[in-house]
């Protein structure tokens, strides 16, 4: 796997959202852009965890399913293998992430950066605990994270939301289409 630098310029405009929600907002771009997902808050107590997100065309992807390992770059290069170690994950996913070199990682309590989901049997790459393949009900990934092109951020607890768009090196922005 090459280990050349991703350099994103990211875009960001915020608006008032005190007439919309999260779920509302995703169901109206579902369709529009690839892989969508929807992460919602339901802690709307303190100021600090207030956040839903939506995410919108992803640009790179980490998931592993299974023992065997998926990357895909912004460049739309893919790599796939099989694991010989598991617990060597966690130190592949950093080395991933840290290929992405982004200006601001934070706006106004915004997050920036890959979202995604480690599900249940995912502990395998971080302990020694291994399950049986063969008991597997689902096929999903054990994780699966995606840093997307764009992002919008709720803020619940001031009623705003932050549109952030991830631009690669070399592309125009498309946070207006």
């Amino acid at each position: 796997m090459s280990e050349e630098k991703i350099i994103l310029r990211t875009l960001v405009r915020r608006h008032l959202a005190d007439t919309i929600t999260p779920v509302a907002a995703y169901l109206k771009l579902r369709d529009q852009f690839r892989h969508p997902v929807l992460l919602e808050s339901n802690d709307f107590a303190s100021a600090e965890s207030t956040f839903s997100y939506i995410g919108l065309e992803p640009l790179a992807s980490f998931e592993a399913r299974n023992g065997t390992l998926r990357t895909t770059l912004p460049s739309g290069a893919e790599h796939r293998e099989t694991l010989q170690n598991w617990n060597e994950l966690p130190r592949r996913m950093k080395a991933f992430i840290d290929r992405f070199q982004v200006e601001e990682k934070q706006f106004a309590g915004a997050v920036n950066g890959f979202f995604g989901h480690t599900a249940f049997d995912g502990v395998q790459y971080f302990d020694t605990l291994r399950f049986d393949p063969a008991k597997r009900r689902f096929d999903l990934p054990d994780l699966h994270y995606c840093f997307y092109r764009f992002i919008i951020a709720f803020n619940h607890f001031q009623q705003e939301l932050y549109l952030l768009e991830n631009v690669p090196e070399g592309e125009q922005s498309e946070l207006d289409r």
